[in-house]
């Protein structure tokens, strides 16, 4: 059985703009706001917001609306349901992970639209790193709100033909340049994500993304590689003089020298640094002499321990490193 719902309905307001008058309530304590021409207007979605909780319905997260106000999967545009994937998401992800999603999501959002759609406004990614927030307060008198709301296509009518022209404009920078092959599989993977997931809720009945060219695949500019040009790493001795110099008179200083030098002489992860504590450390009483890190904490990325990347391990590659950190 599902929780109950925290739904309040404030009265109508007015405010100084094109759409004066204003309807503001909130779902489980997240503010949904619509804005409408008239007062009679904002009075009927007043009403029906309050009718609507009295019944009992349930709200969107994303939307703040009833879910049976919600389109038919092929009547939603692929702009709202971008939207509702970003906010089912949104609590478990990391604000870097928030950050990137939203970022790849402005990309791919203005492409979904019909060959003789015009141009998108200037400002459109712009617009759609806010308004993809789940607590985005949408105008919908902005100029790229209007392009959106449209030129976004129903999402039952997305297609592998449009996916793919799509995909190819994902990999093509503002200036029309070739995007880093890593940068664009990045935007790719991000969206079909997005598609996958309308999969997996059965908003469509399949997967329309369409596979990878056999020619990109096996272009040498693309093709990933897990080797490390060690040609381009510094030799000890340079970044022992990168380490020292890493001390000045900010305290701060000194804790990222110490980090740093864990990292290059016991090859931890950032996350596993943070989380290190005199116990875990085993240190030589002289130099030349091997020391012990348990590595049993790494950093969730919420400033909460967890299990390392590879599990809890002990490093005794530690030589000389009490001179270093002492």
């Amino acid at each position: 059985m599902s929780r109950p719902q925290r739904v309040k309905v404030w009265g109508v307001t007015t405010r100084n703009r094109r759409n004066p008058y204003r309807v503001r309530w909130s779902v489980d304590g997240r503010e949904h706001t619509s804005h409408f021409r008239t007062k009679d207007e904002a009075e009927r979605r007043q009403a029906m917001l309050r009718v609507a909780h009295q019944q009992g319905e349930r709200f969107s997260p994303s939307t703040g609306e009833p879910v049976s106000w919600a389109p038919s999967a092929a009547d939603q545009s692929s702009y709202d349901w971008g939207r509702d994937w970003i906010a089912e998401s949104w609590r478990e992800w990391a604000p870097r992970s928030r950050d990137s999603a939203l970022e790849e999501l402005s990309r791919f959002v203005p492409l979904l639209v019909p060959e003789e759609a015009p141009a998108p406004p200037s400002g459109i990614r712009a617009h759609l790193v806010l308004s993809l927030r789940p607590d985005a307060d949408l105008d919908p008198t902005c100029e790229s709100e209007r392009w959106l709301a449209r030129w976004s296509i129903p999402l039952g009518e997305v297609d592998e033909r449009l996916l793919a022209r799509a995909s190819e404009q994902l990999g093509i920078g503002v200036r029309g340049q070739s995007l880093a092959p890593n940068t664009a599989n990045r935007y790719r993977r991000t969206a079909h994500s997005c598609i996958r997931r309308a999969v997996e809720l059965k908003q469509i009945s399949s997967d329309p993304w369409p596979p990878t060219p056999k020619g990109r695949a096996r272009r040498k500019s693309v093709r990933k590689t897990k080797a490390i040009d060690i040609k381009r790493l510094p030799d000890p001795s340079t970044m022992f003089r990168v380490l020292d110099a890493m001390a000045n008179h900010q305290p701060a200083s000194r804790t990222y020298q110490t980090m740093a030098t864990i990292g290059y002489l016991a090859g931890l992860r950032p996350s596993e640094i943070v989380m290190l504590r005199p116990r875990h450390l085993h240190l030589p009483k002289e130099a030349g002499r091997w020391g012990r890190i348990d590595v049993v904490d790494a950093d969730d990325g919420y400033d909460h321990p967890a299990d390392p990347k590879t599990g809890p391990r002990p490093v005794r590659d530690c030589r000389d490193l009490r001179c270093q950190v002492a």
